[in-house]
């Protein structure tokens, strides 16, 4: 006589076996790559995060034609520098094939004058104000060299800067269209 298996026992077999799979698929089923993907032939991709990163070749966007290609919302953005000390800071000459504006001074274009952008720097040693002579626009303030070691502070302040708890020279940049 043939002995038969009972249907519960294959059931019960069956699924211990499928949890046992689904379990070392669980376990298993992911490993992080020893190289960066696909076998070490491509650099790994920039992601998300709130780690800084970097790319050694060229950075190409908005090749779909989204409104927007680029939008920096905190921080500042450099060209040819690591260190940008305003919103855009570009180290070498800037080429634009339309007008350059600034809101400063009532609205101000380089077309306008006809001419060129002339910038001046007036500076003092130590604290008080640094105005921009009559016809000129306050355009920048800083303190001139590298002292981020002592403390101190400029800011706007009407057609000039005002400087305050510095012993070196504090300047205001100012222009105007020739």
């Amino acid at each position: 006589m043939k002995k038969q298996i009972s249907p519960k026992i294959v059931s019960l077999t069956f699924g211990v076996l499928v949890v046992c799979f689904a379990m070392a698929f669980y376990v298993l089923g992911w490993t992080e790559p020893t190289q960066t993907p696909p076998e070490g032939n491509v650099l790994a991709p920039l992601n998300v995060g709130p780690t800084g990163q970097s790319k050694a070749g060229g950075l190409i966007l908005n090749t779909g034609g989204a409104v927007n290609g680029l939008i920096v919302d905190k921080g500042s953005v450099g060209i040819g520098t690591t260190n940008p000390s305003q919103k855009l800071d570009v180290a070498g000459q800037i080429h634009a094939t339309g007008d350059i504006c600034t809101d400063q001074g009532g609205g101000v274009c380089l077309s306008t004058g006809g001419g060129g952008l002339i910038c001046i720097y007036i500076s003092r040693v130590g604290n008080g104000q640094v105005d921009c002579p009559s016809g000129y626009t306050m355009t920048g303030c800083g303190f001139e060299g590298d002292y981020s070691d002592e403390i101190g502070y400029c800011h706007p302040n009407g057609n000039g800067c005002a400087c305050y708890e510095h012993i070196r020279n504090c300047y205001a940049r100012c222009c105007k269209i020739d």
